[in-house]
């Protein structure tokens, strides 16, 4: 068994998550607040929810977190996020269909995996994205003192999701046995994803902001948590590590279909996304 890295007393508050922040965001400035307070909920329901888990998580103590499997965390709850953002854009028209925005992929033993631009703008760095998880990603690598070829390949990473789809190996999120995530991207997105929607939802009591945010900002809320993550476990898991492990689980889980309450529109309304004969 390799020794398990942990973060302990691991706190952000909301000058910190707005700090984080680039210059501009995709907000109105008046939504600062609310948006930091979201995420400042969002990034300590994720540390108690793991801490929750310990029967399934090798038996963490009460008080620590996991810091790979925290970082997983938080790259599934993104991916999904830009999941329901891809979908939203569409059903709302502020984003006319293309041919390769969504494309539904189904598997032999019943699965499905979504793929397409318009999911991956959100995550990775492109002629049509803004705000993009990796640009936060690699922005919190870099201020920690690495170069550019540190970062995570995310061409690399794309081709790797492509060879290993509909296999077990999917859920799994490579890297070094130190550093290896304790659960898979599955069982995250099943357990923490609800509890996530709930949060970016601000359907909590009591309320403590005035304006929950868009559901096209999910996933930059969860990139600004991604990247402050990164910087307070960077003694634990190197940098550029951190945004491998973030990133490989938010693209694998923003094309998993979730079935339930709290799925995306891309599987409660299938049909009106790709029909009924889709393959």
């Amino acid at each position: 068994m390799f020794p398990i890295q942990r973060l302990q007393g691991m706190q952000m508050t909301t000058d910190d998550l707005t700090a984080a922040a680039p210059s501009t965001l995709p907000w109105p400035q008046t939504e600062n607040k609310d948006a930091a307070a979201t995420m400042h909920l969002l990034g300590g329901m994720l540390q108690a929810e793991l801490r929750r888990a310990q029967p399934g998580l090798a038996a963490l103590s009460e008080t620590e977190v996991h810091a790979p499997t925290l970082l997983s965390a938080i790259g599934v709850i993104a991916g999904y996020a830009a999941q329901c953002a891809a979908a939203h854009a569409i059903l709302a028209g502020t984003k006319k269909r293309q041919a390769d925005d969504l494309i539904r992929v189904g598997c032999e033993d019943g699965s499905v995996l979504y793929y397409g631009d318009e999911i991956n703008r959100h995550l990775i760095i492109g002629p049509h994205s803004t705000h993009a998880l990796s640009g936060f990603l690699a922005g919190a690598v870099i201020q920690a003192g690495y170069r550019r070829a540190d970062l995570a390949d995310a061409a690399e990473l794309l081709r790797h999701i492509s060879e290993v789809a509909c296999t077990p190996a999917y859920d799994l999120v490579r890297a070094p046995a130190s550093h290896a995530p304790l659960w898979n991207v599955s069982g995250i997105l099943r357990c923490l994803w609800p509890k996530a929607r709930v949060v970016l939802e601000h359907r909590i009591t009591p309320a403590t902001v005035s304006r929950p945010l868009g559901v096209q900002h999910w996933p930059v809320a969860a990139a600004i948590v991604a990247q402050q993550y990164i910087m307070l476990g960077k003694d634990l898991v190197p940098p550029p590590v951190a945004m491998a492990i973030i990133l490989e689980s938010a693209l694998k889980a923003s094309k998993r279909r979730l079935i339930g309450a709290y799925a995306s529109p891309l599987a409660t309304q299938e049909d009106a996304f790709f029909g009924r004969r889709a393959s």
